[in-house]
């Protein structure tokens, strides 16, 4: 008899170990992660809003240049800046794609722990 309540409480100190551990993950996704996606988010909207604006200007300096009110190199360089901004929000938008399915998975790791 002794060695089954032995048995028993050992069952439950390591059930009662597996619910902390599920809770603290549960705890994580939603002080760790959700914020890193909140941040990405707003990074790639803050890099969206920037290629908008360059390309806006790059607009403008092309019609200066068919004026001949600008120097080509102002164009290049503009296009550049433009360039620079969509390789930028490709990889913002991969990373904030990433996040999401690691805070997706993270939550349902740590929900179904806790059932």
């Amino acid at each position: 008899m002794k060695e089954a309540e032995q048995l028993f409480e050992a069952e439950t100190r390591l059930g009662e170990a597996a619910v902390r551990e599920a809770e603290l993950s549960l705890r994580r996704v939603k002080e760790v992660t959700e914020p890193r996606v909140v941040g990405q988010h707003a990074k790639v909207q803050s890099t969206n809003a920037e290629l908008a604006n360059n390309k806006d200007i790059l607009t403008s300096r092309e019609k200066l240049l068919a004026t001949g009110a600008s120097a080509r190199r102002s164009v290049d360089d503009q296009r550049t800046v433009v360039a620079r901004n969509q390789q930028s929000l490709k990889i913002e938008s991969k990373e904030l794609e990433s996040l999401r399915a690691e805070l997706d998975v993270s939550g349902l790791v740590a929900q179904a722990q806790l059932e």
